[in-house]
């Protein structure tokens, strides 16, 4: 406090009022400096932004910002909320992890039954149509060479036997399926060292007529052969029509691949040569060749080759048309001995195919087959993909002898 100039003191209502006026401005400036600590000063956004951002995140707007209670509360229904939605994620993904296991140990079944079955679902085929033509050429050839060698190695009686003959019976009767009466009479009517050629389609036409029927069987004969041949074959047909010609096909080479046939073929194709070598006796025998039985069959053992090589390519074909092709379906066909000549499906190697004539000019009989010559084919291949309907078609026709030729060589014997 300080004093006037003049050094005189002043009056106590002086003095009261300047200490009144010294307390209200300590009083003022103690209450701006309160307001002053208790309003907080805005700090760096990086460095106080979430506190005043807070009320908003917890949706407390307009609440007091000092109720620590209810945040507390807030938290923890918050964190309860997103705990029971972990937990139904957790539930989720647990179930979807399950489902995923079973899907892949599905995929992995159905994937190794994918991989067995790929053989069967295949259709490709091991060998063209053009192989399987060639081996029917092989065999057609094997033959024809058999039957030359054949008629060229013996030689025959000039006195005929009568076929009824109490010696040659039998044979007469083995082979009256295979040849037919006609040629069974033309073996017995001529000298064929003059004219072999009899012998000759005999021959030929004992091999086509028997080796046709293993060719285009099912499977291979055992017990009840003939039974399980048929009713092999009545399912591959009922298969087509409801199953499809491709599925049908690979059926048809699994059931023979998986039938044994591997432990079976030594003993059919020793049966087969066996049986063909009886067939050559019997024809040898009708024929009247010179030399006793002992003689005649051991002259035949020198031909042993030839029928092994007929057999073994009987067989190599019989396996290309039933299980290395699938695309479509190859049979071995033949003409029956003395039945009607079909020039669409047949081809002529021995005789005439000109329609006999009457003296007055009209047709006679119809032509007649006299024997099979060669082994012919036919073909049958679903009409379009997928489809069930299958058709067939002749593809090489059979070669065969009519019986003009017969005719024909009776009239030159009788001329010589």
């Amino acid at each position: 406090m300080s004093w006037p100039i003049e050094g005189k003191r002043p009056s106590p209502e002086t003095e009261i009022s300047s200490h009144k006026e010294g307390l209200r401005q300590q009083r003022d400036s103690d209450e701006r400096a309160h307001r002053h600590a208790q309003v907080p000063s805005k700090q760096p956004q990086e460095q106080g932004n979430w506190i005043w951002g807070l009320p908003a995140r917890l949706n407390l707007k307009g609440e007091p910002r000092h109720n620590e209670g209810h945040l507390l509360r807030e938290m923890q229904r918050r964190e309860e909320e997103h705990r029971k939605i972990v937990e139904d994620l957790r539930c989720q993904l647990d179930t979807v992890c399950t489902r995923l296991d079973d899907q892949s140990h599905l995929l992995a079944a159905r994937t190794a039954e994918l991989q067995q079955c790929q053989t069967y679902l295949s259709m490709m085929d091991e060998v063209s149509d053009g192989d399987v033509r060639r081996q029917l050429s092989r065999l057609n050839s094997e033959v024809f060479q058999t039957a030359a060698l054949l008629a060229e190695e013996f030689k025959f009686h000039r006195s005929r036997l009568d076929p009824t003959h109490p010696k040659i019976q039998p044979s007469v009767n083995r082979l009256q399926p295979l040849l037919g009466s006609d040629l069974l009479k033309l073996l017995g009517a001529i000298l064929h060292d003059e004219t072999p050629l009899a012998i000759q389609m005999a021959v030929q036409a004992s091999m086509v007529a028997y080796m046709t029927r293993w060719i285009n069987r099912w499977n291979l004969p055992h017990v009840q052969g003939d039974v399980v041949n048929q009713c092999l074959r009545g399912i591959y047909e009922e298969i087509i029509q409801k199953e499809g010609f491709l599925i049908a096909r690979r059926w048809q080479a699994l059931t023979r691949a998986h039938s044994g046939e591997p432990d079976l073929r030594p003993d059919a194709a020793a049966f087969c040569q066996n049986t063909l070598e009886e067939y050559l006796l019997d024809i040898l025998r009708v024929a009247d060749a010179v030399g006793s039985e002992a003689e005649i069959k051991d002259r035949l053992q020198s031909l042993k080759e030839r029928t092994t090589a007929v057999v073994e390519a009987a067989f190599i074909l019989r396996d290309v048309m039933g299980g290395q092709v699938l695309s479509c379906e190859f049979e071995v066909v033949t003409a029956r001995a003395e039945m009607s000549f079909n020039p669409t499906h047949m081809h002529v190697a021995y005789g005439k195919a000109e329609p006999q004539r009457t003296e007055g000019g009209a047709v006679g009989q119809r032509l007649l087959v006299l024997c099979p010559i060669q082994f012919g084919l036919r073909c049958r291949s679903a009409v379009q993909s997928g489809n069930s309907v299958a058709r067939w078609t002749i593809t090489e026709k059979p070669h065969v002898a009519l019986t003009t030729f017969a005719t024909e060589l009776m009239d030159q014997y009788k001329k010589a």
